[in-house]
């Protein structure tokens, strides 16, 4: 039986625009989470809605580490542990990163990433999809 891998370093990486004024429609919150569900990045298991914001949560897929890395990957630990994919039409505090006092009203969060970085292609895609330049914060 393999060991725990519990000292694996993890990360949480933030996908905003820099645009912090932008935020999505209905339409294009559906175009983001099918983006991810079909390259099998993540597969979508919840979301929690309001009135005024929409959060849809999602459980590594699998070529979830496609998203980070090009290539394969053969490691026996998932590639992050959750993704929330966030819009809303109120602006909410940045959980972390960016500077003080930066609100926004859209974000995609993946928390416990194995690797600091999106793979180039990955963000290449996520900007033309979602039509705006993105920052990454950790």
């Amino acid at each position: 039986m393999s060991e725990p891998q519990a000292d694996v370093e993890r990360y949480d990486l933030l996908i905003v625009s820099q645009n912090r004024n932008y935020n999505l429609v209905d339409q294009g919150t559906r175009a983001v989470v099918n983006f991810l569900a079909s390259n099998n990045v993540v597969r979508p298991v919840d979301e929690a809605v309001a009135s005024e914001w929409c959060e849809v949560y999602g459980a590594p897929g699998p070529d979830a580490h496609q998203a980070f890395i090009k290539g394969g990957f053969s490691g026996a630990i998932p590639p992050f542990l959750e993704c929330a994919v966030r819009t809303g039409q109120r602006f909410v505090p940045l959980p972390y990163g960016g500077a003080e006092g930066d609100e926004i009203r859209f974000f995609i969060e993946f928390r416990g990433v194995l690797w600091r970085q999106l793979a180039p292609g990955f963000k290449n895609k996520l900007q033309r999809l979602l039509v705006t330049r993105i920052d990454l914060l950790s």
